[in-house]
């Protein structure tokens, strides 16, 4: 049953459940089966006291559903009075909207100019500039563009062996996602650019050259080893300090959020952008911000 649950979501689910367990014993709450709606009440208030957010709280929850269910316990996190709880505590400071703005072609224009000024060689300024170029076009989350560290071995992102060059252009093949943990898999073409400073295929094109056939994590530094998360943002980071822009107003997900954006602004129906950003409800809107061209 716990192969059911992603990676990620099996160890953050376990490290809840040890976490309630060290609660039951600090507070001296007996660990009896099935588990009482009082004790997940007053874990669940016990977080809230701790400063987590009601979001953070839910997804607590979520890993104590999944024990419980997994035993054939009823499942108590379902109770009314903690679905009320919770709606309370949300009202306490409001909704936080997503204040992160979009990542638009003019700056990845300027970006394409300012990679030089931050990066440490030539074939640096190719690897960030299609990295930034496939992120946005392809409307890629950071998890399927790039490792998460050095020694990431799970291959969840980008292969060499996922990116095609085509006549049409370019051809990417996303193994998994947020929305597809069983690894189904999501092919992604995008299409040559009339303006070549943000021209994808051309700059994949370029890259590769420089690359090589070493099979593995596509995007690679010289030395061979991944282009990592932390790495990723920390220079483009650079790179819109360089250009006059205030990073804090950016984060990774500025690229989908620039995708979405600059679809909505060319036109595109509702559609073609969920498409475009492999979104399966209505949470694309959550992601169009205003955009000049």
């Amino acid at each position: 049953m716990s192969l059911a649950l992603a990676p990620s979501s099996r160890k953050s689910y376990l490290k809840t459940v040890q976490e309630f367990f060290e609660f039951l014993s600090n507070y001296g709450l007996p660990k009896i089966s099935p588990t009482p709606y009082d004790h997940i009440a007053k874990f669940c208030i016990y977080s809230r006291r701790r400063g987590l957010a009601p979001r953070s709280i839910r997804s607590k929850l979520a890993a104590l559903a999944y024990w419980l269910k997994a035993q054939g316990f009823p499942d108590h996190t379902n109770d009314f009075r903690l679905h009320k709880l919770l709606a309370g505590w949300s009202r306490e400071h409001g909704h936080q909207p997503d204040n992160r703005e979009p990542l638009t072609p003019n700056i990845l224009k300027g970006l394409r100019q300012t990679w030089a000024q931050v990066c440490s060689s030539s074939y640096e300024q190719l690897l960030f500039h299609s990295a930034a170029l496939i992120a946005f076009f392809g409307a890629l989350r950071v998890s399927e563009l790039v490792a998460t560290g050095k020694t990431d071995g799970s291959l969840k992102a980008l292969l060499l062996s996922d990116v095609k060059l085509t006549q049409q252009g370019l051809q990417i093949f996303i193994r998994s996602s947020k929305t597809d943990q069983r690894g189904r898999g999501t092919e992604v073409s995008l299409a040559h650019c009339e303006d070549g400073d943000i021209c994808p295929v051309r700059a994949v094109t370029e890259f590769m050259s420089a690359r090589g056939v070493t099979p593995g994590y596509f995007f690679i530094h010289k030395d061979g080893f991944p282009l990592t998360r932390y790495q990723f943002w920390a220079l483009t980071n650079k790179a819109l300090k360089v250009l006059g822009l205030q990073q804090h107003k950016f984060g990774t997900h500025s690229f989908r959020i620039g995708a979405a954006s600059t679809a909505a602004r060319l036109g595109y129906g509702a559609e073609r952008i969920k498409s475009l950003g492999r979104w399966k409800s209505e949470s694309y809107k959550g992601y169009i911000r205003p955009v000049a061209f």
